[in-house]
């Protein structure tokens, strides 16, 4: 998980608080994130974190416009060729 965001930091993108609450085993995030480099990116998101033994054992990430974050990512972290970036058990 601080991979994930060490790269994003890396790759020019910040976060700014809108809401944060807990309750039970979740605690949600919803924020405006948005890219340096390359500019473009600017939306809402919400995370929603599972806590299993004081630790995070799910992430969910909903961007709120799924297209944008796809164009971004794509542009800023390169895929690996298929079929290397399918799940070995898909492979078949």
């Amino acid at each position: 998980m601080l991979a994930f965001f060490k790269a994003l930091g890396r790759a020019g993108f910040k976060a700014e608080t809108i809401f944060l609450a807990a309750d039970g085993d979740w605690v949600v995030d919803l924020h405006r994130g948005w890219s340096t480099k390359p500019k473009g990116l600017d939306i809402t998101w919400a995370l929603a974190f599972r806590i299993e033994e004081g630790r995070i054992a799910e992430a969910i990430n909903y961007p709120g416009d799924q297209h944008a974050a796809d164009a971004y990512f794509w542009k800023v972290f390169a895929l690996a060729d298929l079929p290397d970036r399918l799940h070995p058990r898909s492979r078949g």
